[in-house]
């Protein structure tokens, strides 16, 4: 007869607790077997008196609900001829890395904590790494940082749940706040999110800290505000041999403030309003440019107190399979944005149109300058057979034909994924801009995919900028603008500066047409790696041609340096787990 052994577990108190049974058996081998379980239970009830509360096997265990996951990716880049001029240096290749181990656990089925470390970096871009010693490092800035640390609770109250601490913030699209996930490092802010779902209806509001001024008197600091000196910088000219103080580095917000309330309503599979709002909220923001000529910019000196940016829009889509299209043939997402409020700028009033000034040159009647702009956005595609969609991309970011009046037309550029939805070379941003693209995906089953896509980029008013990815205005390897504009919209006669050449052109000098860009990008997976390879060419067109080789210059001041081509190319190696 086979013996019975009972579970046991140890009390908070350290007391054993479970039911020690003599077996049924007879003889010598009852009294053996009795001994040797009576061993284990003193061995059993030390281990408790040492260890309260210590589960054994028969309870939970801790790693119930944990879940380990991570991912690793290098990508050698090459960028070649970014801003279309010959006689800058602006070839740029490198290899970069990322790699991110996280944890979440489960603390209840509705309660989780999610930690994710991240690693990024370039290769070879630490000091030590030519010497042998790539980890002391101990003078750089830290490459390691925690991507994600917050904890989440669902139905809290009711269906109100809530998600607090470092995170990442992506909705709809990500046209106005993504992830940024191409990019090594990418994008996280510090929230609290509440977030319900009520039938047809999903919504989170979240509100997030994007600079704080103050330290905590604890030990925790602050590298933003009035607080944070700028050092000096002197530059001196070999041929004149005068020099000037700048600050070295400029100094950030004060405090800023993020607030976000995204819906989603699901009237149909086929048909899912997202109605949104955003609002960035900037408190003290120091001044860019020194009051006193030659010195730096005081601690204290600021541009302005407050600036308020309201952004709402409207996202309607298909896409509501997890982000994928529940038609299987057709899919859309059709988006418009309209920005309000006040940049806390004061400037010449616009009904005052004999522009009275004072002794000292100031406008006598000022107004403030408002925020008003706006964006649409549309993605269309159709698949003729399972393994083909054609797309349709369609963007407008309007632009502002005159930067000093009391309006600001120029969208400005929130919190976007440009990689991708703008083009894979990442050479223009949603400011100020008309995009048209046509793309081809190809679900080539076991042997990859294919996508090949081509755009037109152009400005949407030629007086302003051509802007960046990253939303600043475009300029060459030596600082100089990429493009015919008039910040005042010279409408007659062009602007120069004190060398004579052309700072503004007039407003018949303009062009609004920027570049074309092909793209050709292709992946693939094996042994649980995935292989992706892209190329983009782009070649620039008037507006930037005109620029580069100061076509209205006068000819003795002209330096022509004109390049039309400019390429991109990438290999990406990606392991998750």
């Amino acid at each position: 007869m086979k013996p019975e052994f009972h579970s046991r577990t140890c009390s908070k108190s350290g007391q054993f607790s479970g039911p020690v049974e003599k077996p049924v058996l007879a003889g010598d081998a009852a009294r053996s077997l009795w001994w040797l379980q009576l061993s284990r239970w003193k061995a059993l009830l030390l281990v408790c008196l040492l260890v309260p509360g210590l589960p054994l096997a028969s309870e939970d265990s801790w790693s119930d609900g944990l879940t380990v996951f991570g991912m690793a990716r290098i990508r050698p880049e090459f960028h070649g001829n970014s801003d279309f001029n010959h006689r800058t240096d602006d070839v740029n290749e490198y290899t970069g890395s990322i790699v991110q181990f996280g944890l979440q656990k489960k603390l209840s089925p509705e309660t989780s904590i999610v930690l994710r470390v991240q690693d990024s970096r370039l290769w070879g871009g630490h000091p030590g790494s030519d010497n042998g010693f790539s980890t002391a490092n101990d003078t750089t800035e830290d490459s390691l940082d925690m991507r994600e640390a917050y904890i989440q609770s669902n139905n809290l109250l009711g269906p109100l749940g809530i998600r607090f601490g470092r995170q990442m913030l992506a909705y709809g699209s990500e046209r106005q706040i993504g992830k940024v996930g191409w990019s090594n490092v990418g994008r996280s802010f510090d929230a609290l999110e509440l977030h319900w779902e009520w039938g047809i209806w999903q919504a989170s509001i979240a509100g997030a800290v994007l600079a704080e001024e103050d330290g905590d008197g604890g030990g925790n600091g602050t590298h933003v505000g009035r607080s944070n000196p700028s050092g000096l910088q002197f530059s001196c000219d070999p041929t004149t041999k005068l020099c000037t103080v700048s600050a070295s580095t400029a100094r950030e917000l004060d405090d800023a403030y993020l607030a976000v309330f995204y819906n989603e309503i699901k009237l149909n599979p086929q048909f899912q309003l997202e109605p949104y709002y955003i609002g960035i909220y900037k408190k003290w923001i120091p001044a860019s440019v020194s009051p006193y000529p030659g010195l730096p910019i005081p601690p204290k000196a600021r541009d302005r107190q407050r600036d308020n940016l309201h952004t709402v829009g409207l996202r309607i889509t298909n896409k509501t399979v997890k982000g994928k299209s529940a038609h299987p043939t057709f899919d859309y997402s059709l988006e418009g944005a309209y920005q309000t409020g006040f940049n806390g700028v004061r400037v010449q009033a616009g009904w005052d149109w004999l522009n009275q000034t004072d002794a000292s040159g100031n406008s006598v009647y000022t107004e403030k300058q408002r925020y008003e702009a706006y964006a649409l956005y549309a993605d269309l595609g159709y698949k003729p057979v399972d393994y083909l969609r054609i797309g349709l991309v369609a963007d407008l970011a309007s632009g502002d034909a005159n930067r000093t009046d009391v309006a600001v037309n120029t969208y400005t550029q929130l919190f976007p994924t440009n990689h991708g939805p703008m083009g894979d070379m990442d050479l223009v941003g949603s400011r100020n801009l008309i995009a048209r693209a046509i793309t081809l995906n190809f679900d080539l089953g076991d042997y990859g995919g294919l996508k090949l896509a081509y755009w037109h980029f152009k400005k949407h008013k030629a007086q302003d900028s051509y802007y960046n990815n990253g939303g600043g205005i475009a300029r060459d390897g030596d600082g100089e603008l990429s493009s015919t504009e008039t910040r005042t919209n010279a409408k007659y006669s062009s602007v120069v500066d004190a060398s004579g050449k052309i700072s503004e052109n007039s407003v018949a000098q303009l062009s609004s047409q920027l570049f074309h860009e092909y793209n050709i990008t292709y992946s693939i997976e094996a042994n649980q790696l995935k292989f992706d390879v892209g190329y983009g060419r782009a070649h620039a067109l008037s507006s930037i041609r005109h620029r580069v080789d100061e076509s209205f210059d006068r000819p003795d001041l002209r330096d022509p340096a004109f390049d039309p081509g400019s390429d991109f190319a990438y290999l990406m190696v990606t392991a998750k787990f």
